[in-house]
């Protein structure tokens, strides 16, 4: 008999800001990897499905090559629920894969997990269809599977967007382990072994794939935590890259000092970048700093755009979230940037700044509001609308050049938020 995992994003999808708009929660990264793919490993040789919006079903599809909100439970003997914000402990992971009942885990009322075991499997596709409707916080009470147990649990989440950057580093470190069990025929072939003219320091591990390419004049400083630096990607001279670090795919380090950050695939990096996530395809070719930040995928930084990570009289940022400021509870906060947003060459960004999906933000002033809407164009002391087909013809150029191009699905989501 076979178990099941279904992974499924909270109604309160916009805590996430601008980072969740084309995209489903689960998509979201941390460490070296989707939380999707961190949930995957966490639950080895279960089979897989999700649960999201249906706007971005096309996403998650094209993603994982699942279809989701199709539930299936015949053929298994225990299916698991699970919030994508959810970070199981050991011991929260044990229960839930060992658990012989149906029941329900919740923390401070909210519903982060649900165990259907035996007879209980019948109840999947209900569970599954009032998690995907459901209109506010999910909870033991809306979720329609009555009689069902339910135990109150302390667990940590990714509540916010600013916790998928302030919980990176360690995340590296942790997926870092996992990477080196998968490649342990690699082992004899990590380029950090032969390097010419580069330097390591340090005693924390760091692997190079094969097909990387190292310059001469590259120091990995891996004092703090490890380096994974994964195929193809290419560091050229004068790169400075301090763990915990880890860069995708066909990434691009133009020189500059790295520290602390994960790189999604085909990134091109320059200048400083300080304890960041950047989703992927993001351009930052050029001298600037961007620091505590989580970017989107195709942003352009025009050279010497940086941002503020930390207030004057060093109190805890305040982010605007939904249109309230929220304490973030951390004194280092930069910058949340949505997809397909550009900047031109000296822009600076304020302390926590929430900057929507396709913006052009120009003029090499100070961007002083906390929150910039989606589809906003302008210098910051007045803004205009950026017309949606101007904005696709922009992000079709700039796809055309990574030999990506927009979906018919991705057009339609578009056009529907500008």
């Amino acid at each position: 008999m076979r178990n099941l995992l279904i992974i499924y994003e909270g109604s309160d999808w916009r805590n996430y800001g601008s980072l969740a708009v084309l995209r489903p929660v689960f998509s979201l990264r941390s460490g070296m990897m989707a939380l999707w793919q961190s949930l995957k490993r966490d639950f080895a040789g279960y089979d897989l499905q999700f649960i999201c919006r249906s706007e971005v079903a096309h996403v998650t599809l094209r993603e994982t090559s699942i279809a989701p909100n199709q539930v299936e439970s015949r053929g298994y003997q225990r299916i698991v629920f699970v919030d994508a914000s959810l970070r199981p402990d050991k011991d929260l992971l044990q229960e839930l894969q060992n658990s012989e009942k149906s029941q329900c885990f919740t923390e401070n009322g909210r519903l982060v997990a649900l165990v259907l075991a035996g007879e209980g499997v019948a109840n999947a596709g209900r569970v599954a269809k009032s998690i995907e409707v459901a209109s506010s916080e999910i909870t033991a009470d809306n979720v329609d599977c009555p009689g069902i147990g339910c135990s109150a649990i302390s667990a940590k989440r990714y509540a916010y967007i600013w916790d998928l950057i302030l919980a990176n580093p360690a995340n590296i470190a942790k997926d870092f382990e996992g990477a080196l069990r998968d490649l342990e025929g690699m082992r004899d072939q990590n380029l950090a072994n032969r390097l010419e003219g580069s330097h390591v320091v340090g005693q924390s591990d760091i692997f190079i794939h094969p097909t990387a390419t190292v310059m001469p004049g590259v120091v990995f400083d891996t004092s703090s935590g490890p380096i994974y630096i994964d195929e193809e990607t290419v560091i050229e001279p004068g790169s400075h890259i301090i763990g915990p670090f880890y860069a995708s795919h066909n990434c691009k380090i133009l020189g500059g000092k790295l520290a602390g950050s994960s790189l999604g695939p085909v990134c091109q990096i320059a200048g400083e970048l300080e304890e960041s996530v950047l989703q992927g395809y993001v351009n930052k070719h050029h001298a600037g700093f961007i620091g505590h930040s989580y970017i989107g995928e195709w942003v352009n930084f025009g050279a010497m755009t940086t941002n503020s990570d930390l207030k004057n009289n060093y109190s805890s940022v305040r982010v605007n979230v939904n249109g309230e400021l929220r304490d973030s509870g951390s004194n280092k906060i930069g910058s949340f940037v949505g997809d397909h947003t550009k900047f031109g060459i000296g822009t600076l960004l304020n302390t926590g700044i929430n900057i929507g999906v396709f913006c052009n933000i120009f003029g090499g002033s100070l961007i002083a509001d906390k929150s910039v809407p989606s589809f906003s164009w302008g210098d910051g002391t007045s803004w205009q609308k950026h017309q949606a087909d101007k904005a696709l013809e922009t992000a079709q150029r700039a796809m055309a050049r990574r030999d990506r191009k927009l979906s018919e699905e991705d057009v339609q989501l578009i056009r529907s938020l500008g």
